[in-house]
């Protein structure tokens, strides 16, 4: 495979959201005017070779006449405005229109007087939606979106009731910035109708290729208003023909974001290049044909065949092989590929696949390619697997210092070696390194915290603030150094500004102030709280097993809550339920005693 190849939009909803759309509605406002105009009747036909009888039928006639023979476009202007003067109703101004359209697209400069018509057609005859359209329709020819046609337009529009005017008034709405945020369009009523009436009427009239772009757009209009089947339905009934590649692959990314990855896979199949190969290659790994998927991931990063061989056989992931990096597709498909890999394998077997993505990194290809997070995630699981002082050897390489998480991932090994003093005075060498990082501010709060080094805590919230960080995160730890300051409103008041879902600890902590403030009942339903979200977070095994200690510990606390309100058998049945969820935590087991001990003897034997 080629490195130049090149890669397609990745994932669902990665593209520029509107640009189909607002493309396909730009063709579509003509067919709109289009259709408008076949209401029109013809001009009366000529009998033999004489003009009608009826003057208005002939004054047509004779402009026809004029048309047909190319007469100078002054001549016809005059002639029309003539016309012009005689037309009663609303179909004599429909015909007289046509014909100024079909001038105005002769000599454009023309145009200023085809709109003036038709907006002097449509205001005297205001509940005429046919001059409306036409009216709207003339605005917008060759003219800017500014402020005085936005509110032209709106008058003229909100005429168009008819379904056949539906893609002209959408078409207009998406000019006039209407669909620029698509949470707004799914919530105007108008809009929604429009897209009912418009979708069947502007699909049929449209190239295959600009119908699928706007069958995508409708489609993830629908997911982002939680309608995934509607999505799938506009999906499945865009036809069994060949699709664009563009519109393949979205398909794909829906099947595999919306729980059919084996159907996923077999789209990506039908694309070329190395990010659908992987691609292909993850859905299958996600449909449970894992030896399939580690089959197309080895193919990549295994040596290419010489001419006139067989297809190159998967490596040997504990024999690196040189010559077969340097001829291995993409760099980006490589990386991806190795983690993978390694994701999927377990102790030697991973760290042989990372050590060939280290490797590659390293040497291979002449330099190091350390862009996208493939590359230095895999490099900080790699070293992870490695005793501690073969790992200090890759990531003491100084050309690893450059990217925040690898610098960070060096000093943490460190705290193995040095104190915590050295390693707070070191976290703001890293900070002054890395100074628009947010993740190591986030580490280095935990940190302070951690080490009780509340002083730090609070010259770090200052520091991030001051460099314009806002985060959930940032009001936890401020909340946590004012509580042990023993600052309990500005504490509460910190701790409560943090979404109820961001952080199981902020709950956990004002259950603690709550405590402070000798209000048990309250205390309990902060640690409740804390406690679902932990639940909600927990990952594998289900909840709340990601955080066994954390959990039991606050059980703990809800215990002890229950006893000072006088509900002894409830704080038994918590302190139980905290035992179960970590068996060593030993004052657990001494609480349960305490109460085991201080029961009444049983009456009898």
């Amino acid at each position: 495979m080629s490195k130049s190849v090149k890669r397609p939009f990745q994932g669902l909803l990665r593209t520029v959201f509107f640009s189909g759309l607002i493309l396909s509605f730009l063709i579509s406002v003509p067919l709109a005017v289009f259709s408008v105009l076949s209401v029109i009747r013809s001009a009366p036909q000529k009998e033999g070779a004489g003009a009608p009888a009826d003057p208005w039928a002939k004054s047509r006639w004779e402009f026809d006449a004029l048309m047909a023979g190319n007469a100078d476009p002054d001549q016809l202007d005059r002639t029309i405005g003539h016309i012009e003067k005689k037309a009663e109703g609303i179909e004599a101004r429909l015909s007289v229109l046509k014909r100024r359209r079909e001038l105005s697209k002769r000599a454009p400069r023309f145009t200023g007087n085809y709109r003036n018509a038709a907006l002097k057609a449509a205001d005297a005859f205001p509940y005429s939606q046919p001059l409306a359209a036409l009216a709207a329709a003339a605005l917008i020819r060759n003219a800017p979106i500014t402020g005085a046609l936005t509110e032209e337009l709106e008058k003229r529009t909100a005429l168009l009731r008819d379904a056949s005017f539906s893609p002209l008034v959408l078409g207009i709405r998406i000019l006039m910035g209407d669909l620029h945020d698509p949470g707004k369009a799914r919530a105007s009523s108008r809009l929604e109708s429009l897209f009912s009436a418009a979708f069947p009427l502007v699909l049929d009239s449209m190239p295959a290729d600009e119908a699928e772009e706007l069958v995508t757009d409708f489609a993830i209009l629908d997911i982002l208003a939680g309608d995934t089947q509607g999505a799938a339905s506009r999906i499945i009934n865009a036809g069994t023909e060949e699709h664009t590649p563009d519109f393949l692959r979205f398909a794909a990314e829906y099947y595999y974001d919306f729980g059919d990855p084996l159907r996923a896979a077999g789209m990506f199949s039908r694309l070329e290049g190395e990010d659908a190969l992987i691609r292909e290659a993850d859905a299958l790994w996600l449909a449970g044909y894992r030896e399939a998927a580690e089959n197309i991931w080895k193919i990549i990063v295994s040596p290419a065949a010489p001419d006139g061989a067989d297809s190159p056989t998967p490596a040997d992931p504990s024999l690196p092989s040189e010559r077969g990096m340097e001829n291995a597709s993409s760099d980006d498909a490589v990386f991806r590929s190795l983690y993978n890999l390694a994701g999927g394998a377990d102790g030697k077997e991973a760290a042989a696949w990372l050590e060939r993505l280290w490797l590659y990194t390293a040497g291979g290809t002449g330099g190091r390619i350390m862009d996208g997070d493939t590359v230095r995630f895999g490099i900080i699981r790699y070293t992870r697997l490695l005793p501690g002082s073969s790992a200090l050897a890759v990531l003491e390489d100084p050309a690893l210092r450059a990217y925040p998480l690898l610098d960070l991932e060096l000093l943490r090994r460190r705290e193995d070696f040095w104190g915590p003093d050295r390693i707070t005075g070191e976290t703001w060498l890293l900070l002054g390194r890395h100074p628009d990082a947010r993740e190591l501010y986030r580490w280095a709060a935990w940190y302070f915290n951690l080490q009780r080094k509340y002083d730090e805590t609070s010259r770090l919230v200052e520091t991030a603030e001051s460099r314009g960080i806002r985060e959930p995160w940032l009001l936890l730890h401020q909340g946590i150094y004012l509580l042990a300051e023993g600052n309990l409103d500005r504490a509460e008041e910190a701790l409560r500004s943090v979404p109820e879902d961001a952080a199981w600890q902020s709950a956990a902590n004002l259950g603690l102030i709550m405590e402070a403030r000798r209000s048990p009942q309250a205390a309990i339903s902060f640690y409740e709280t804390a406690a679902a979200v932990m639940e909600k977070s927990a990952v594998e095994p289900p909840a709340p097993g990601a955080f066994p200690k954390e959990a039991a510990r606050l059980q703990l606390r809800i215990a002890g809550c229950f006893r000072i309100l006088g509900r002894g058998e409830e704080s038994r049945r918590v302190l139980e339920y905290a035992r179960d969820l970590d068996p060593e935590n030993i004052t657990v087991q001494m609480e349960l005693r305490n109460i085991e001990s201080a029961a009444p003897p049983q009456a009898g034997y």
